[in-house]
């Protein structure tokens, strides 16, 4: 089936079927709201233009697919529109995303979740219940990460703040390793797995503050590369050993580091390695 619409006036968009759905946009159509919903098929979406605070698309059964979307809702009404994307049982596959004055909400249940050059002033939000988190490529104010059984890994992650609020990222992980490379953070990074691995590489002398680690069972260690030029002061560990903490490019003594960053590791039973600097210059 093939729609064209009026170009005089934005329009809203809205598709339900159990029919898979292929939404191939062009540079004349923008879009004032999307809305797809199927029950077992899949959606797939290219060169998506909407200037609105609508957008959905959500699937039982079938796989979703985002290649080239540009949402602006900073004409609406609303402060932070949240835009979705869900599926419960397929694979979400969102690349070339670009958001402004809007939220993003995307979710999995039993598959793989995988964003790449996806750049956001606002809030980037990744759930999974069972499967891999993938992310690559992403810049926002706050970027968060959550999955109960899966890995979580990323490449290439910046947030950074507003006049209002610090950036922040946050991930989260039940049973996972969680493998984050190439972040560039100003504000608070937040890491959690109950029994994974975390691992944690920033790029030199991006980020400024405090740092604590903690690991029931496993391992701890900071460390500087090669390619670092960061300062670190660290401080005595705690006395059962079980946690490091200290400081990284900000002097305790002098300056109230916590008020520039906060890098904050917890896992039960996995290792806990953060790492400051490339392993090569440019680091490939």
């Amino acid at each position: 089936m093939e729609v064209e619409l009026p170009q005089d006036q934005r329009l809203s968009l809205h598709i339900n079927t159990n029919t898979s759905v292929i939404l191939n946009g062009s540079d004349t159509m923008t879009l004032q709201g999307l809305s797809i919903t199927t029950m077992q098929s899949s959606i797939l979406c290219s060169d998506v233009e909407i200037q609105g605070d609508e957008f959905l698309l959500g699937t039982t059964s079938g796989d979703i697919t985002v290649d080239g979307l540009t949402i602006d809702a900073s004409d609406t009404l609303v402060a932070e529109s949240l835009a979705k994307v869900h599926s419960a049982l397929g694979i979400v596959s969102l690349t070339d995303v670009t958001l402004s004055q809007c939220d993003l909400l995307v979710e999995t249940g039993a598959s793989s979740l995988v964003f790449s050059v996806n750049t956001g002033r606002s809030h980037i939000q990744a759930k999974s219940s069972s499967a891999l988190i993938s992310v690559d490529d992403v810049q926002a104010n706050w970027i968060s990460l959550r999955s109960k059984t899966g890995d979580i890994s990323g490449t290439e992650l910046t947030v950074e703040g507003n006049s209002a609020f610090m950036g922040r990222l946050e991930v989260m992980a039940v049973s996972g390793d969680v493998e984050l490379k190439e972040i560039t953070a100003s504000g608070t990074i937040h890491v959690e797995s109950a029994s994974g691995k975390i691992t944690i590489q920033l790029n030199t002398q991006t980020f400024a503050g405090m740092y604590y680690m903690r690991s029931e069972y496993g391992a701890m260690s900071i460390r500087q590369t090669n390619y670092s030029s960061d300062v670190v002061v660290e401080s005595a560990d705690s006395a059962d050993g079980l946690e490091k903490h200290g400081s990284i490019n900000c002097d305790p003594a002098t300056n109230n580091c916590l008020a520039f960053g906060n890098i904050y590791l917890r896992s039960n039973l996995g290792d806990v390695d953060l790492v400051l600097g490339c392993s090569t210059y440019s680091c490939d």
